[in-house]
């Protein structure tokens, strides 16, 4: 597979897989990953009113460093709105905060909180 940017990325029909998290199928090109290769599952919380995303990716290492995660996470942020990581929830701290740093420097898109703790990002005017 090759990754660059013409490399299309939608994400399929939310499908709920209990009563807190949902997953969303990563599609490549018009090709459906199985979840596999490619597991992209979030969960929604309300703070302060607010429905925050925090996503959990887990992509096979065949996958892993092709950009393919900052395609993912940049196709969410602007279908969803947000993003957060709590890191207590990070396996991969470093890769996803890389990943959401380059988010952050994306036309639209705004850093709110970042913290060793904490990273929330957004396209939405707060």
């Amino acid at each position: 597979m090759v990754i660059n940017d013409e490399t299309k990325i939608e994400l399929g029909e939310e499908k709920q897989i209990n009563d807190y998290q949902f997953l969303l199928p990563v599609i490549i090109d018009s090709k459906k990953m199985s979840v596999d290769e490619v597991n992209f599952i979030v969960e929604p919380h309300n703070v302060q009113g607010k429905s925050l995303y925090q996503p959990h990716i887990n992509i096979v290492p065949k996958y892993q460093h092709l950009g393919l995660g900052y395609k993912i996470f940049k196709t969410f942020l602007f279908e969803f709105g947000n993003i957060y990581c709590w890191n207590w929830c990070v396996v991969n701290k470093p890769a996803i905060f890389k990943i959401l740093d380059k988010l952050g420097k994306e036309p639209d898109v705004t850093i709110f909180e970042k913290t060793k703790d904490y990273y929330y990002i957004s396209v939405e005017n707060d």
